[in-house]
Order: structure tokens, then C-alpha cells, then sequence
């Protein structure tokens, strides 16, 4: 879909991150999104989480991250192999 009512401005683009500024050029509303894909690296999950809390404490937009955040919400997602991958 194309909406030429909208201007996007990259800020960053990283290996486990997109963030985006949209203004719609109808009502000159603004709001920024951040694409992620965090890391199963510790490190590089904590290195992430550090740059996202940079761009949350700098960030005064109406404001959505979205994407594969490799969070474990129960204790059954840290088993490696489940019988539905074989």
C-alpha cells in the first residue's frame, strides 16, 4: 500500500533495530516506531535494551515497538527441542 501523505524518516538502522519517524502530511501528526529483532545473545540483548531506553528517554512521540522481542513467557519456551520440532 502507498500513502504518499506520509513522510519517513529513518533515525536508525541497525542489525536488530529500524527506528522510524512518520509525520502524516494531512494533520501534521507525528509518531515514532521502532522495528526490533532482539537477539538470543545475552549481551547483545542487554546492548539492545540499553539503545532502546536511550531512544524511550529522548523520544517525546506517541511511540510503538514492535517485532520478535525473544522474550520467555513461560518456563516451557527454554526448552530447546520440543516435539513439535522434530
Amino acid at each position: 500500500m502507498r500513502n504518499d501523505n506520509v513522510i519517513v524518516d529513518i533515525e536508525s538502522n541497525l542489525e536488530d533495530y529500524i527506528d522510524l519517524n512518520c509525520k502524516n502530511l494531512d494533520n501534521g501528526k507525528m509518531m515514532r516506531i521502532t522495528l526490533l529483532h532482539v537477539s538470543i545473545n545475552f549481551q547483545e540483548r542487554l546492548t539492545l535494551w540499553q539503545q532502546i531506553l536511550f531512544i524511550s528517554s529522548h523520544n517525546r512521540l506517541p511511540w510503538i515497538c514492535v517485532g520478535d522481542f525473544n522474550e520467555i513467557l513461560y518456563h516451557w519456551g527454554k526448552v530447546e527441542k520440543r516435539e513439535a520440532d522434530y
